[in-house]
């Protein structure tokens, strides 16, 4: 190939999904750059992923910025509400970048914070407290710029039927990206969000194997 033509560095947006192939694609699209969603079922459970890598607060482009932000978050707020209406449960997670404990002139920041107020979102970091306070650092962990732009949401009405719950942010020695790794695992009553009625629950264990090659890549 031509230098002239090669592009260098990492290039901007992308998502992806990896998982065991014990479940069923029910249904992903691609809805967006920054967002996309999959509806995965294994036996009687159901689990909507809604994946994000929202664009930042670009001050070249101020006004398509913001409104490809919130058209965005516009478009998981109707994704929520659609699975919550069906005992669905949803899990949001990815690169908002928006830190919403950052108190600065980011815009985006007091988008977010209100967006997980007004859908009564569980911020799943502000419950199990870590040990880094970061998942963002550009130059490193020693860096002296840090944020926590990635994070994993729950709808509250939905986080009740979770149990063993497990949420740590992952500063591994081996990873060589400016962002961290977040480490999610719980447990989830079926019956219950199924209206089952049948009286012996079933639990269903979120908890990966990645040393077996039994995966599906979207």
């Amino acid at each position: 190939m031509p230098e002239s033509t090669k592009n260098k560095g990492r290039p901007f947006g992308g998502i992806g999904l990896v998982f065991d192939n014990s479940f069923k694609t029910v249904e992903y699209r691609f809805l967006n750059r920054h967002l996309a969603f999959f509806h995965l079922k294994q036996n009687n459970f159901e689990i909507i992923i809604i994946g994000v890598y929202m664009p930042f607060d670009d001050s070249k482009k101020r006004d398509e910025s913001k409104s490809i932000y919130e058209l965005t978050l516009s478009y998981i707020h109707v994704l929520i509400n659609k699975y919550k209406n069906l005992s669905i449960p949803v899990i949001i997670l990815g690169d908002f970048n928006a830190d919403l404990n950052r108190h600065t002139n980011n815009r985006f920041d007091s988008i977010l914070r209100n967006f997980v107020e007004d859908n009564d979102l569980v911020v799943l970091d502000e419950i199990f407290p870590q040990k880094n306070n970061f998942t963002f650092s550009p130059n490193g962990v020693a860096s002296e710029i840090k944020s926590k732009i990635d994070n994993i949401f729950v709808p509250r009405s939905m986080y009740a039927h979770f149990t063993n719950t497990n949420y740590e942010i992952l500063n591994h020695v081996l990873n060589t990206s400016d962002h961290l790794a977040i480490n999610l695992l719980f447990e989830c009553k079926i019956d219950e969000l199924t209206r089952n009625n049948n009286e012996n629950r079933e639990y269903f264990k979120s908890s990966p194997d990645f040393q077996s090659n039994s995966f599906q890549r979207l």
